[in-house]
């Protein structure tokens, strides 16, 4: 079995110290990108711990490591032995669990826009339900006057993104509009809105937006 990876990996600075499950991982290099993340406030990060996890490649071949998301970067690291390493042939990936997360590759869409990236797959089946993180740098500025203070670069949280997938349909971004649900669940829309009331769901709620779609499924 032969796995390639491609990396572009260089030393830092100064190494830097997580922990995962309770256990001490080793000081050990992180990967190096074009930003110095110790200059930056915030987290670019999905969980800043690595946990355990397992990337499943189209050819079949597995590797199972610590690992975790970089939002900003849309890229998986993994360590191993002292240095954290990021995978580049993502495209080559089927998907990859961390922790509780299954994340995958696709081409999905914003309108006649499309792109390529991770997302996480939240709900399986005939209709499947994607959620995206988004982080937003911003970059350092000066004081105004001497009564401001200056503000450092950060990561920013953005709101989370919806895409879905039906009957095997493209991946395309989702706003959870009423013309979009009617859509989307068809001659099944009013069934739905009746279990949404009943169940008092909210859509600006994520585990409800869940729950929502696996009922679909479940009927459809």
């Amino acid at each position: 079995m032969v796995v390639v990876f491609l990396f572009s990996i260089t030393r830092l600075p100064a190494l830097q110290i997580y922990v995962t499950e309770g256990k001490l991982l080793d000081k050990y290099e992180p990967v190096s990108y074009t930003l110095n993340y110790e200059d930056i406030e915030g987290s670019p990060y999905l969980n800043d711990t690595l946990v355990k996890g397992l990337v499943r490649f189209d050819n079949g071949d597995t590797i199972t490591a610590y690992m975790r998301f970089n939002i900003y970067e849309d890229g998986i690291e993994y360590l191993e032995g002292e240095k954290i390493q990021a995978i580049d042939n993502d495209f080559q990936i089927r998907y990859a669990l961390i922790g509780r997360d299954k994340m995958v590759y696709l081409k999905y869409g914003y309108g006649k826009i499309s792109k390529k990236g991770y997302l996480i797959e939240k709900v399986a089946g005939k209709c499947k339900l994607y959620l995206k993180h988004n982080i937003k740098f911003e970059n350092a500025e000066p004081a105004l006057t001497s009564y401001h203070q200056p503000k450092p670069a950060m990561f920013v949280k953005r709101p989370i993104q919806w895409f879905v997938s039906n009957d095997g349909g493209p991946v395309v971004n989702l706003w959870l509009t009423k013309s979009e649900l009617e859509e989307i669940f068809g001659n099944q829309y009013t069934a739905l809105e009746r279990y949404r009331k009943k169940e008092k769901l909210k859509l600006r709620r994520e585990e409800d937006v869940i729950l929502l779609f696996e009922y679909f499924n479940s009927i459809n």
